[in-house]
């Protein structure tokens, strides 16, 4: 399962939020809720959030 769906299933399961994947270029990869940035690798081109850091840095999007 690509990386991008695991964090949707992860997303859905934890929070019941739908995603919606939209493609990048040059190895960025950001993790948005409404407009705001949760998670961005743009210093660490490459990095990919395990599903338990994406969760622990959307959660206070969502609970907040």
């Amino acid at each position: 399962m690509p990386h991008a769906a695991r964090l949707a299933a992860a997303f859905q399961s934890e929070f019941g939020l739908e995603t919606e994947y939209i493609p990048g270029s040059g190895g960025i990869l950001e993790i948005r809720y409404q407009g705001e940035i949760v998670w961005t690798n743009n210093d660490r081109r490459g990095v990919k959030p395990s599903n338990e850091e994406a969760i622990a840095a959307m959660r206070p999007f969502v609970s907040g």
